[in-house]
């Protein structure tokens, strides 16, 4: 009887040692058995957006490729690029004062006030703008290739307009319509179109496409196409191809250029582009009329809007039996 007693109490006490094991594995089998909580059409729609082979390189690739699109607008900014200014939704005002030195003891001064208000009805699609001169792209291109822009009464025009944006140039074709009127007489309208597109090559590389046409009244219309390389190498160092094609409508050929540069960023307030190209035209036949070499350093010497800029230069002319001129 006492053998039975200790029997039933050795019996009792394995199983209340088995107890706890018997709850854990019934809780791991109602687990087990429990529904996932996604449904079936939920799992089949996470198989059709599944990215392609290799997404797991998507976002690294996209974080590189942002983090240098940055540096090439940031570097463009600092220069003070045009198409920045463009591209801008804010207001700014620019003036420019420019002072030539050339070998031949000939100074040439010019002075501009460019500028552009954006008015606060203005939405992110559609904006509404008073701006200096709604064609900036000829003056560039003049001031490219060492030459003054000469126009007649530019300090009095200013242009009230609408412009709208459409698309993403990053993942679609971006266009930019605008339509507007001086202010002052003589009246004059004009019609302009802007579109741009960004092609990646590689992770940190791009290209940019660009299309500029302006239609005006009583200005002759221009036009201009650009085919834009950018290479950073790091986060100082961008190396830039353009390749681009001008044409004015009072005249019958188009003006080419194409022009190589390097910029090296030493700070946030100091920056040097190397630059080398060649102008020409396509009357009477396609040829070289300019090659020029040159080094331009900026500064921001005082605060955040006072610039200083230095710019040596070598042109060599087809007028000037392309002999070096210095300025």
């Amino acid at each position: 009887q006492d053998d039975k007693s200790s029997l039933q109490a050795d019996t009792e006490n394995i199983v209340q040692d088995n107890e706890p094991s018997a709850d854990i594995s019934t809780e791991k089998s109602a687990q087990e058995k429990a529904p996932s909580p996604q449904t079936e059409e939920e799992a089949q729609e996470a198989v059709r957006e599944k990215p392609p082979f290799f997404y797991f390189l998507d976002e690294p690739q996209e974080s590189i490729s942002t983090r240098f699109r940055k540096f090439v607008k940031s570097t463009d900014e600092f220069f003070a690029d045009e198409d920045v200014f463009y591209e801008s939704t804010g207001s700014y005002l620019k003036l420019s004062s420019e002072v030539t030195w050339y070998d031949k003891e000939e100074t040439e001064h010019f002075t501009e006030v460019s500028s552009r208000i954006r008015l606060p009805l203005s939405e992110k699609k559609v904006e509404f703008l008073i701006e200096r001169d709604p064609d900036v792209d000829e003056d560039d291109i003049l001031r490219g290739m060492d030459i003054t822009p000469e126009r007649e009464n530019v300090d009095n025009e200013y242009f009230a307009g609408i412009q709208a944006t459409y698309g993403d140039r990053r993942t679609n074709w971006e266009f930019k319509p605008g339509i507007g009127a001086k202010t002052s007489h003589p009246l004059d309208f004009y019609l302009r179109l802007r579109i741009t597109r960004d092609f990646d090559v590689g992770t940190s590389s791009f290209v940019r496409f660009q299309e500029k046409a302006y239609k005006f009244r009583k200005r002759p219309s221009t036009s201009d196409t650009s085919l834009e390389l950018n290479i950073p190498f790091n986060d100082n160092i961008l190396f830039r191809s353009e390749t681009g094609v001008f044409q004015r409508e009072d005249e019958d050929f188009y003006n080419l250029r194409q022009i190589l540069s390097v910029t090296h960023r030493k700070s946030d307030r100091r920056a040097i582009s190397y630059q080398a190209g060649a102008y020409g035209i396509t009357e009477p036949d396609t040829h070289t009329t300019q090659y020029f070499l040159l080094a331009h350093y900026r500064e921001n010497i005082h605060s955040d809007y006072l610039f200083m800029d230095l710019i040596p230069r070598v042109t060599y002319r087809e007028e000037n039996n392309f002999h070096s001129e210095y300025s």
